[in-house]
């Protein structure tokens, strides 16, 4: 049962709210053997870093042995992505504005 694309955004304009509200602008990082920020192009994930800082999300690694694993990292990894788009925009703007 997949998740409609109208809850998976309601639930990240939530997280944002919730994230600005306690001042977190950091972006949300994969636990693996490497750092990965989803929604972030590899040309601009230094920036993003420097400007944002990162928190790692659970239950993302990189070791899986069930396929349920594989769907509920896709989710994850969908969720982080949208997430850390727009955060990157609102940590952009909060610099400007400094």
């Amino acid at each position: 049962m997949s998740t409609p694309p109208e809850k998976a955004q309601t639930e990240v304009e939530r997280a944002v709210e919730l994230a600005l509200k306690n001042r977190d602008f950091r972006l949300y990082a994969g636990t693996g053997r490497s750092q990965v920020l989803p929604g972030i192009s590899g040309a601009e994930r230094k920036k993003a870093l420097a400007l944002c800082g990162y928190k790692p999300m659970k239950g993302t690694g990189d070791v899986l042995k069930k396929e349920s694993q594989r769907q509920e990292l896709k989710k994850k990894f969908a969720f982080m992505a949208d997430y850390n788009r727009r955060m990157l925009a609102i940590c952009k703007q909060r610099k400007d504005k400094v």
